[in-house]
């Protein structure tokens, strides 16, 4: 009977309904909520609310002296925020008294309509916020969408995303810190705009990543106080102040008097930044850099003295990728011409003086243990009657990654075969590459059988990259770490590329198809096909065209239509 008992008591408990998880469940207690602000008020310091479904909200978050974490049970989790009982959207988050609040792993949704005040007050307490994305905030509000003031304990914000947001003309900034008495800590992907709006006020760097850029602008800041602390790299941000830039000292960032040209020297592990008015010179940055400086061009320049960092490594780099360096007549813009020499130019426009027309290099390598390279730079109206614009040679190597090359061009040098060379970029021996996305690029490769260029990383361009080879041997793996035969493109006569079996292209000449009439054959046997560049094809899968056909001891042209 108590068998038949319990079996009877487990069928109907299979068979009750399974109670849907509720909106919101405490993660301390295993309490659950069909609302947000109930279980807010419900919950003791410490406890963990996470919310599990998409829901509303239409009142403030104000945690009082409690210390309580606000998660999403995934990132898809979105908090629609509402009106509250006067028609308003409310502020969102108000951090008080000692109150210590952490959101993290939630979308919130304020696209009900246009807000008046913040998204989140701070005025005391402790406040982190991490992997939380703000998206249709629309607010007439002059102090951002995160408002920092009074006497806030700590702030964290990490990997915070604004989506489709608007703040007003007059204020178009998403953070403002109106306190110096506390260091908001910013770290992860960070593409939004702060305020300082307290003359003593700064931020952290807790690991920005690199591909950020935080906006930083102020009306009037102390000069002996850091605008941002824990960092020494200016290229994580960008400082909206007329007349103003940020310079590296005792790693943090300081707002210096803008100058054409900023020196970063680096000696022991602390960079320190130096204005100056001229790029090369008795008292220019070039002269006065150590290696690993690097030169930041704030402006458009002119050189007018070659520059050669003899042992040294050096980077060059615009502020902004549209800022130009104008060569005058034969000045080079990186010669490593001694050994352990390496110059690094990135995000600059390289033009000439009007009409110029180079009789010699802008840039080279021309020993074993030196290099220069180039990542985003576009070269204008460059010409030279010289071999190239860009050459290395004697062991040296250089390295070309996402550059342009516009209306430039070569005096053409007559080959041995009467065939014209126009390269604007040479090299005569190997451990060269290329990398990104190029454009207008021309390469001259001499002692093409021994030489070879790593592409790996290589994207397609507008164009081929356009090679003309010299010495090429059959067979020879040109170019390592890329199989894609269409960014590339030989003007060698009878000469094409084929992939290798190492992840490579290498040379085809028309020794092959030559080479398949001396072959010896059986007497009898099935036909085999070759292309025109002696690559062997199926035989079940021409397509209409010339091919070399072998069979039985004999070879013969035959058309495909």
């Amino acid at each position: 009977m108590k068998k038949l008992l319990s079996a009877a008591l487990l069928c109907l408990a299979s068979a009750l309904p399974v109670l849907a998880q509720k909106a919101v469940t405490n993660l301390t207690n295993n309490s659950e909520y069909d609302g947000l602000t109930a279980a807010i008020n419900a919950a003791a310091s410490g406890d963990v609310l996470q919310i599990n479904q998409n829901i509303d909200l239409n009142t403030t978050i104000n945690p009082g002296a409690k210390e309580i974490t606000l998660q999403g049970a995934n990132q898809n989790i979105t908090v629609k925020i509402g009106k509250n009982s006067k028609n308003i959207i409310p502020v969102v988050f108000n951090i008080n008294s000692t109150a210590a609040c952490h959101v993290k792993d939630i979308t919130f949704d304020m696209s009900t309509d246009e807000s008046t005040t913040n998204f989140i007050q701070q005025t005391n307490g402790s406040l982190s916020i991490e992997n939380v994305i703000i998206k249709d905030f629309t607010t007439s509000a002059t102090n951002g969408a995160i408002r920092l003031y009074n006497s806030p304990v700590s702030t964290t914000i990490d990997n915070l995303t604004f989506a489709n947001c608007s703040f007003p003309e007059t204020a178009p900034y998403n953070i403002l810190i109106a306190t110096a008495s506390s260091y908001p800590i910013i770290k992860g992907k960070c593409d939004f705009t702060v305020r300082l709006n307290n003359t003593d006020a700064s931020f952290c760097d807790g690991g920005i990543t690199s591909n950020s850029q935080v906006g930083i602008s102020y009306s009037s800041h102390t000069e002996t106080i850091p605008v941002v602390k824990d960092c020494d790299d200016i290229f994580k941000f960008n400082l909206n102040v007329d007349g103003k830039m940020l310079s590296p000292k005792e790693n943090s960032l300081y707002a210096v008097n803008k100058t054409n040209i900023l020196l970063i020297n680096e000696v022991d592990g602390v960079k320190t930044g130096t204005g100056y008015s001229a790029l090369a010179g008795s008292a220019g940055a070039a002269t006065n850099a150590t290696t690993g400086a690097v030169i930041v061009v704030n402006e458009n320049v002119n050189l007018t003295t070659s520059m050669n960092f003899a042992g040294k490594s050096i980077e060059i780099r615009g502020a902004k990728p549209d800022v130009a360096i104008t060569l005058a007549a034969d000045r080079a813009l990186a010669n490593a011409a001694a050994a352990d020499t390496h110059i690094a130019i990135r995000d600059l426009a390289i033009t000439p003086q009007a009409e110029l027309a180079y009789t010699s290099f802008i840039a080279q390598a021309t020993t074993s243990d030196a290099s220069v390279s180039f990542q985003n730079v576009t070269f204008k109206d460059c010409n030279t009657t010289n071999a190239a614009l860009i050459r290395a040679n004697a062991g040296g190597v250089w390295h070309i990654d996402g550059v342009t090359f516009e209306n430039c061009s070569v005096t053409p040098a007559s080959k041995a075969d009467g065939t014209e060379v126009t390269p604007l970029v040479l090299t005569n021996n190997p451990g060269c590459s290329v990398s990104g996305i190029n454009n207008g690029l021309t390469i001259q490769v001499n002692n093409a059988g021994t030489n070879s260029i790593d592409a790996q990383g290589l994207e397609a361009g507008n164009e081929p990259i356009i090679l003309t080879l010299s010495g090429a041997a059959h067979d020879h793996t040109l170019i390592t770490n890329c199989e894609n035969l269409s960014l590339f493109e030989i003007t060698n006569s009878g000469w094409s590329f084929q992939a290798d079996e190492q992840g490579g292209l290498k040379t085809l000449d028309r020794q092959i198809v030559t080479g398949i009439e001396e072959v010896a054959a059986e007497a009898d046997g099935e036909a085999e096909y070759y292309d025109l560049r002696g690559v062997r094809v199926n035989a079940e899968a021409l397509t209409p065209g010339l091919y070399i056909c072998r069979k039985g001891g004999k070879v013969s042209k035959t058309v495909i239509r």
